[in-house]
């Protein structure tokens, strides 16, 4: 499993309403709207070209998964 980078956690944090993210660059931000809606052959895809924002997004969705995400957030180099 790959490792999600603090900004990774941080750009899915704020595409999910979290104060605790940033907004991405466009680029980034329209990845994660294609990111939140494939299906999964294309999440497949997707994870294959860009583990960490994939795997963020899918712990975005569990429970628990926005605290991990504001813990990994936090991390600094």
């Amino acid at each position: 499993m790959s490792r999600i980078q603090p900004e990774e956690a941080r750009h899915v944090l704020w595409s999910i309403g979290d104060p605790r993210g940033y907004r991405p660059g466009s680029f980034t931000e329209t990845l994660l709207s294609a990111i939140a809606k494939a299906d999964v052959g294309n999440r497949q895809r997707l994870f294959q070209a860009f583990p960490g924002l994939v795997q963020a997004a899918t712990l975005a969705r569990t429970a628990g998964g926005r605290e991990e995400l504001a813990r990994i957030a936090e991390a600094r180099p």
